[in-house]
């Protein structure tokens, strides 16, 4: 608590499972940015190699906040 958590890096707990969505129709609404998930993760792992590899962190972070991005403007509690 009190550490700033770059929005990428939330990605990752809505893809695992453990985060929970703020309502049903929410837990539809991300798969196909899941999917897309998954498919660049596995790019990026055969394009760095390792899931340790600095340039593999930076973008997969950066394709968690894509997926974020894709979900947020359906989200009741981000509309404006």
């Amino acid at each position: 608590m009190g550490r700033l958590i770059p929005l990428g890096d939330l990605w990752d707990v809505l893809v695992d499972g453990t985060g929970a969505a703020f309502t049903d129709r929410l837990k539809r609404e991300p798969e196909a940015a899941v999917k897309f998930y998954a498919k660049a993760r596995t790019h990026l792992l055969g394009k760095y190699g390792s899931d340790t590899h600095t340039d593999f962190l930076a973008d997969d972070r950066s394709s968690g906040r894509c997926c974020w991005a894709r979900s947020l403007p359906t989200c009741p509690r981000c509309a404006g």
